[in-house]
């Protein structure tokens, strides 16, 4: 199984760059509508991503172009639109609270792109298993979302408690990710290494890559750290069950042991 890096990015000499370094996917972000309300207390990042933009990242390289539209409301078929008439290959459809939620965006695609799905609110966790049953391609659990949806003081609870992998058990058919990826010797408070073994356990099939790995990468060669990070997971892949299993105990100590600071 292959692990395939996604990067955000409007700039299109970083986008090909990046995809001349290994990244197989180049996410447009267009979703702004309420995010910074939403995350005014988690020092998250808000992007306003364009159509021009989609175009032009899309005629600058030759990898998977993916688009993060709005959440669900009255715009949302005019931007399934746009982002195909502009060249997208999969739509991701953020902030979901229901199955209905799913299947009119699946309606909207109408087969002409692949549709991802985000689950990173309480309420789609409750609905996972209806969600399952409908034609998505894609699922990613939004811990910084899911967090504050639950109302969790640290974004890795879910992760701790089993919510991830049971949601991984849930979507078995649908190409999953969670978290996000920097240098495999970086990472905080959790270190990388970490979390991509427990990526690979729960074969996730690709993962964003996070706001500090444009700063960890600095100084730093892209082609050789993104072969790092695929070949350490391709390497993964091939431990024992045992090894598996000691790997997710050593995280889930790490992740209670951050919580625990959180909560002091």
């Amino acid at each position: 199984m292959t692990f395939e890096p996604w990067l955000f990015t409007t700039d299109t000499n970083l986008a090909r760059n990046s995809v001349e370094a290994g990244i197989k996917g180049v996410v447009i972000d267009w979703e702004w509508m309420n995010k910074e309300a939403r995350q005014r207390e988690a020092d998250l990042e808000c992007n306003y991503g364009t159509l021009k933009d989609l175009v032009e990242v899309k005629n600058a390289i030759e990898a998977k172009i993916i688009c993060r539209i709005n959440s669900m409301g009255p715009h949302t078929l005019l931007e399934v639109d746009s982002a195909i008439k502009g060249g997208a290959d999969v739509i991701f459809l953020p902030m979901v609270n229901s199955r209905k939620h799913v299947d009119d965006f699946l309606s909207f695609i109408d087969d002409r792109a692949e549709a991802g799905v985000l689950i990173e609110t309480v309420q789609a966790v409750d609905d996972a298993n209806e969600i399952a049953k409908l034609p998505v391609d894609y699922i990613y659990v939004g811990l910084n979302d899911l967090a504050l949806s639950r109302k969790s003081k640290n974004i890795f609870e879910a992760v701790a408690d089993g919510t991830v992998e049971n949601l991984r058990t849930i979507f078995k058919e649908q190409k999953f990710g969670f978290g996000g990826i920097t240098l495999v010797d970086k990472g905080f408070p959790i270190p990388f290494d970490l979390l991509l073994k427990e990526m690979s356990r729960l074969s996730c099939a690709y993962g964003f890559l996070r706001r500090s790995f444009k700063k960890d990468i600095k100084n730093r060669d892209m082609k050789t750290e993104i072969q790092k990070i695929v070949d350490s997971f391709r390497s993964l892949n091939r431990r024992s069950q045992d090894e598996k299993n000691k790997d997710r105990q050593a995280l889930f100590e790490t992740v209670s042991n951050v919580v625990q600071l959180d909560k002091v």
